[in-house]
Parts: structure tokens; sequence; C-alpha cells
């Protein structure tokens, strides 16, 4: 008996060591391609998602979500907007125009009868080396995503969720929230496009963000986070759909 927990044990052991492995040079790519100003780097991405849905594919008229990893890791997506039909192409890593640059292969199949958006915080970071950009310099960014997200499904409703509090990104808060308030004007002077700000539920009662709806990276939420931030994008996305 004790040999066989031994056993079980170095198995175990040894399937967490290939997981993290994995995961370690998942994120060693991601931060590669990210420090990319050419977003040709994610095409490998792109392909892995048309070639799956050749085997799977998604619903038509539904609700795609896009953007980086923070919709990459929403694993109970599903669940947690049930009964709305949605959908992820959320690809780790991403910035405003790798998004804007693949938006017909990403968004022109699958005929959403709205898009939510959440992109822009990699444009920011230092992270992996990458170059941070100023928000003069990504207002063309997200000028340019619109129109070509509306190009793409002249129906569909956009909506922008607004760039979230972390703990990783805190110094650059006010920053950010400058960026919000962007975002929010060009929802107000464009019919197609919405503003949802869900960032009330990410905060602790003292203004700063709930380490405890995070993971230990500071940087992505953890299945809380996803539950809580997802309720209010649910909410805004039920009262307009």
């Amino acid at each position: 008996m004790r040999m066989k927990s031994i056993r079980v044990a170095i198995i175990l052991s040894l399937i967490l060591v290939m997981i993290l492995t994995y995961l370690f040079l998942q994120l060693r790519e991601e931060g590669k391609n990210m420090r990319s100003e050419d977003p040709r780097v994610w095409d490998s991405v792109i392909a892995n998602f048309e070639a799956e849905d050749k085997t799977n594919p998604p619903p038509q008229n539904a609700v795609l979500f896009l953007g980086d990893s923070n919709i990459r890791l929403w694993n109970t997506l599903a669940e947690d907007m049930r009964p709305l039909d949605v959908f992820s192409r959320g690809f780790g890593g991403a910035k405003i125009i790798d998004l804007s640059y693949y938006v017909n292969r990403l968004v022109t199949p699958y005929k959403p009868k709205a898009i939510v958006v959440y992109i822009g915080s990699n444009d920011f970071t230092t992270a992996y080396g990458n170059k941070a950009k100023t928000l003069a310099q990504v207002k063309p960014l997200y000028l340019q995503l619109l129109d070509r997200l509306n190009g793409a499904a002249a129906d569909a409703k956009i909506i922008i969720v607004a760039l979230k509090p972390t703990t990783q990104n805190w110094p650059l808060w006010p920053e950010l929230q400058q960026v919000n308030q962007f975002l929010q004007q060009l929802a107000e002077q464009r019919e197609e496009v919405f503003f949802v700000d869900a960032n009330a539920s990410l905060l602790t009662s003292g203004a700063i963000p709930d380490t405890t709806l995070l993971l230990s990276d500071g940087r992505h939420n953890n299945a809380e986070g996803y539950k809580v931030w997802g309720g209010t994008i649910k909410a805004f996305l039920t009262d307009h759909l």
C-alpha cells in the first residue's frame, strides 16, 4: 500500500511539473509575441481558432467575447453568461493593434449579434520587455479597431469593457482611468458602441484592488473574480440585447 501511494505521488508530481512547464513555455511565448508590434506573430494562434471551428463551429448570431488573456482565461464564460449564447476568441498577450489586424478572421465568419471587447491593458505594460504606449498613441488604435469591428459586423452591438484595476497595474491606474474615460466618450459618440464599467465589484471598501478576486500573478481574475466581474457585464448585456 505504501509503495502504491509513493507511485501515485510521483505520478502526480510529474503531471504537475508537466503542467507548470507547459504554462511557463506558453507564457514565455505570449511574452515574446507581446513585445512585437507586428500582429503577424499571432498568426498561428488565429489559425488554431480556424482549425477548431472546422470540428467544433461556434454558434452564429451569438455574443462574441474578444480580447487578451483576460478573455482567454475566462474558462467559466459560458456558465457565467448563461442563458446568453456566448463564445470566446481571446488570445493572451494581445494588444489593440493585434485584435484590429485579425478582425476579419475573428469576427466576420461568426456573424455575432454583439461583440464584447476587453483590450488595451497590454499596451500600457512594460512586462516581458514590452514598450508601453501613451494615451495619445492608443486613441487612433481604438478608433481603427471600432471601425473594423463595425465593418466586419455592421448589425452587431459593440460593448467595450473598461480596463480593470489589478495589483499589478495599480501604479498605472490614474492613466488607465483616463483611457476608460476616453472609451466612454467613444461610446457616447457612436450609436453602435456601448461602454460598461465593471470595476466597482473588483475593489475593496478602501478603493484598492481586491486580492481575493485575483490569481497569484496579481494580473488576472480568479474564478470568483470572473464571477463578480462577469455579473456586471452580463447584467449590461441582458439589458441591452
